[in-house]
């Protein structure tokens, strides 16, 4: 494996109100939910986004991006594009994009069965789907 295939990856869905964050470990093999950002405004954003990347130590960001049946891109995918590309020029750091299909939704059941309560459901399910997109991320790398 190459220097570029270590490291951590931070995974983020991206929401209108919330982003969620998830990393996995320096070797690549692990995702784990790391918590739910509340957006301010794209320059805040993006400072904090940074923050959080250095603290955590990642050398690549893995984005979900919502994309429409027939391939194309919605506008709030190409609103998580352009974030992910400032991101990408500020920060230094290399961005990927992953497919979020599902993802909510599968996270959401996930915590259904586990019986967790709506309330408690709402406070994670944003970390539980960047969580999802990343370990999908990790097996389509392995």
């Amino acid at each position: 494996m190459s220097d570029q295939a270590h490291g951590v990856v931070l995974a983020l869905d991206v929401g209108l109100k919330r982003i969620g964050l998830a990393v996995s470990d320096p070797e690549r093999r692990t995702a784990r939910p790391l918590l739910v950002y509340e957006r301010i405004n794209r320059d805040k954003d993006v400072a904090a986004l940074g923050e959080i990347a250095a603290q955590e130590k990642a050398n690549l960001l893995v984005v979900g991006l919502p994309a429409k049946l027939d391939g194309s891109l919605s506008q709030v995918g190409q609103g998580i594009v352009s974030l992910a590309k400032r991101l990408e020029r500020r920060l230094g750091l290399p961005v990927q994009f992953m497919d979020e299909a599902l993802s909510t939704m599968r996270s959401e059941e996930a915590m259904i069965e586990a019986g967790l309560s709506r309330a408690k459901r709402r406070q994670v399910v944003d970390r539980a789907a960047a969580a999802e997109i990343l370990r999908r991320w990790l097996e389509v790398q392995s």
